[in-house]
């Protein structure tokens, strides 16, 4: 999970949640299907240094390469307020 709901938290911790390792344990680790929420927060952030916006760009790569198809799903909140979640989505065939 890359989400976080406050963008202040997530341009502190850019270097913590923009991690390429911390990345690459995510996407490895699974044997038949992945499951990354990341927040529009994580993804807006623009680190300050430039090793950080280096290591952000595998993260954001990611969710351009998970472009087949995207579904809007509406969700209660908390607060009794909806709140829209985008989903994008690969689908990968492994021969079947």
């Amino acid at each position: 999970s890359y989400a976080v709901a406050d963008r202040e938290y997530a341009e502190r911790e850019a270097e913590f949640l923009l991690n390429p390792n911390r990345f690459n344990v995510s996407i490895t680790r699974p044997r038949a299907k992945l499951v990354v929420w990341i927040s529009q927060e994580v993804l807006d952030v623009v680190p300050r240094d430039e090793e950080t916006m280096r290591a952000s760009m595998a993260l954001k790569g990611f969710v351009a390469f998970c472009r087949d198809g995207t579904r809007k799903v509406v969700l209660p909140g908390p607060d009794g307020q909806s709140i829209a979640v985008h989903c994008h989505y690969r689908k990968l065939n492994h021969g079947r």
